[in-house]
C-alpha cells in the first residue's frame, strides 16, 4: 500500500498524456497503472486491486466509456 493508499488507472492512446498523468499522479504519491488501449486496461481491472480510473473518453479503438462501464458491472463496490 502506497503513502495515500490508492491505485490509479491512467487510460489513454496518447502516449505523452499516459506519461505526463502517471508521473504526476506518481509524484503525489498513488501507485499508477497504465494503459494505451481499453483492452490492457480491461486486463488490468481484472488483475489488479484499482481505486480509480482516469479516462480518455475518446479513442482510436474503443472508448473509455467501455471501460467504465465494463468495470462498473464487474467491480460492485464501482455501483
Amino acid at each position: 500500500m502506497n503513502e495515500r493508499g490508492g491505485t490509479v488507472l491512467v487510460v489513454d492512446d496518447e502516449p505523452n498524456a499516459v506519461k505526463v498523468l502517471s508521473s504526476i499522479l506518481a509524484g503525489e504519491g498513488y501507485s499508477v497503472l497504465a494503459s494505451e488501449d481499453v483492452d490492457g486496461a480491461i486486463r488490468l481491472m481484472f488483475r489488479e486491486d484499482i481505486d480509480a480510473v482516469i479516462t480518455d473518453i475518446r479513442m482510436r479503438a474503443r472508448t473509455g466509456c467501455s471501460s467504465l462501464s465494463i468495470w462498473q458491472r464487474t467491480m460492485p463496490i464501482s455501483r
